[in-house]
């Protein structure tokens, strides 16, 4: 029974194309994305606070008061998806040299991708109890410390009093340069209602933390403070989330608009001298054969192509 022969492999790279309309696939990415964030508000009403669910633990997943929630993790990688629209940017800078507005947008990326770390892993309020902690609670028979006045002063979240400042900074940075950037009015306007947005949500989440900060519409309404403060919070996590997908929508628009089309070129490198390249052809060694010295070849033939380096060894005479 002959031996069979065995067809050779296809070593041709295939190409991977993809094309799809960008106007398109941005008005699908940003109704899913609503939608995501409207089933998670409406699943901890009517599962978590609502009590359509017996369950406690199953309660406790879409519980949007709590940072270990669905909500959380949608927010963080909203600001990652946020700082990656912004390397685009960066990456489109710098191929046309502009270094400066390539360096602009790549600040605003680690911004961003910070921004994602630190919702995820509960940074901004580990820091705030911190300092809580820290000075919050000054002994009565010690002076009083400048951050001790105030702890004691501030009436909300003591990360806001930590961190506010320089986010209000940041962000009228961020916002002098994205309006700088944007040509087209309808991403300015998206970017001010996104901007605006997250401020709002910003000032639900400072009065949520005051006492009695609700009473005043308990009184006016006739709904108990429990319930008007947690829907407050599942208001403010949803604005946040809008909000950031407002800016995650204006600034891929103003990219695509900047842009035909994008190619993603993987270039692979020469190989070295040092590796030996297989010739398909016949490929003759010589062989030097004396009394005075010796040889020594290793080569390896598969139907006349060379698979492995051939290697001439000298040996002096003992």
């Amino acid at each position: 029974m002959g031996s069979q022969k065995v067809p050779a492999l296809d070593k041709r790279r295939e190409t991977l194309k993809l094309e799809f309309n960008p106007a398109k696939a941005l008005w699908i990415f940003f109704f899913a994305l609503v939608a995501v964030e409207l089933t998670l508000a409406a699943l901890d009403l009517f599962v978590n606070y609502w009590g359509y669910v017996d369950n406690y633990y199953i309660r406790r997943i879409f519980d949007i008061t709590r940072e270990e929630s669905p909500v959380t993790w949608v927010s963080s990688v909203l600001f990652l998806l946020l700082g990656l629209s912004c390397v685009l940017h960066g990456v489109r800078a710098k191929i046309h040299k502009s270094l400066w507005r390539a360096g602009d947008w790549f600040v605003l990326a680690l911004i961003f991708t910070y921004l994602s770390l630190d919702d995820g892993a509960r940074i901004h309020e580990n820091l705030g109890n911190a300092f809580g902690r820290a000075f919050g609670s000054n002994p009565l028979d010690l002076e009083p410390s400048f951050f001790d006045r105030l702890a004691d002063w501030f009436p909300s979240y003591y990360w806001q009093l930590i961190f506010m400042p320089f986010l209000a900074v940041v962000g009228l940075c961020m916002f002098m340069l994205l309006w700088r950037e944007y040509k087209s009015w309808k991403f300015r306007f998206m970017m001010c209602a996104g901007f605006g947005i997250l401020a709002l949500s910003q000032g639900l989440d400072y009065f949520e933390a005051i006492d009695h900060a609700y009473d005043w519409i308990s009184s006016l309404s006739g709904v108990p403070t429990a319930d008007i403060s947690h829907y407050s919070k599942t208001l403010e996590e949803t604005m946040e989330m809008f909000g950031l997908t407002l800016l995650i929508m204006a600034n891929l628009g103003h990219f695509v608009t900047l842009t035909d089309n994008v190619q993603i070129n993987f270039v692979r490198q020469k190989s070295s001298s040092t590796v030996t390249e297989v010739i398909e052809s016949d490929l003759k060694i010589p062989v030097v054969v004396g009394s005075e010295a010796g040889l020594k070849q290793q080569a390896n033939q598969t139907n006349g192509v060379v698979a492995d380096q051939a290697e001439v060894e000298y040996f002096d005479q003992a």
